[in-house]
């Protein structure tokens, strides 16, 4: 029997989409099943790539429509889950993750925004590929360069132990690491829920394996 390396390749990124699906649907699930009842997914909505070089395989983007609960009120916030899984490295790239898939996380504060895809994508340098989001980015980079909070003046701060729960924030995760309910549990869950409920992010991604991002080349 012929072993097609083409044929190989295709059933494994079909393995690959399958999985993203049931990643994403066990995160909403445990969101919405948590004991508090806090949070819930009410729909979600799913974004490919279009690129000339990676097409559809580059990125594929969970716009997760959550509902927060709070004191006699609730609100309804995006939280994009940006599955980077391919990026152009160039020779002599030397951030540990430029050959990783990766998970990237982003929260929007404000009602009915959301986090574009283009301006989650990944370079292998470790920085955000679109130059003018990720000086937005770094300007907040905490916990270690692991966590990245919006700051609209591009003015650096650290909010390693402040609440964010109003405002904008990143982080990534190796795709790899998800490889069963409690890895999701522990590296998104429960990480997202800390946050959205005032731990400060130092806490909150204690349990997480968050990638460094690579501030110093911006």
């Amino acid at each position: 029997m012929t072993d097609c390396p083409i044929f190989s390749t295709y059933m494994a990124a079909s393995r690959i989409d399958m999985e993203i699906d049931a990643l994403v649907e066990d995160f909403e699930s445990q969101i919405s099943s948590g004991k508090d009842k806090r949070f819930s997914v009410r729909d979600g909505e799913w974004h490919e790539a279009d690129d000339s070089n990676f097409a559809g395989y580059r990125y594929a983007t969970r716009r997760s429509m959550m509902i927060i609960r709070g004191l006699g009120r609730r609100k309804m916030r995006s939280l994009s889950l940006h599955f980077d899984l391919v990026r152009d490295v160039p020779g002599g790239s030397v951030w540990p993750h430029a050959r990783e898939a990766l998970l990237v996380v982003a929260y929007a504060s404000e009602h009915g925004d959301w986090w574009e895809p283009d301006s989650l994508c990944v370079a292998s340098a470790g920085r955000l590929e679109d130059e003018e989001t990720w000086e937005k980015w770094c300007a907040g980079a905490s916990v270690e360069n692991k966590f990245l909070v919006w700051s609209d003046t591009g003015a650096k701060s650290d909010f390693s132990k402040v609440d964010v729960s109003d405002q904008d924030w990143l982080f990534a995760v190796p795709l790899r690491l998800f490889n069963d309910s409690n890895a999701i549990k522990n590296m998104l869950v429960n990480p997202v829920c800390s946050l959205l409920l005032r731990e400060h992010p130092e806490t909150a991604l204690r349990g997480s394996q968050p990638v460094q991002w690579n501030v110093a080349s911006s």
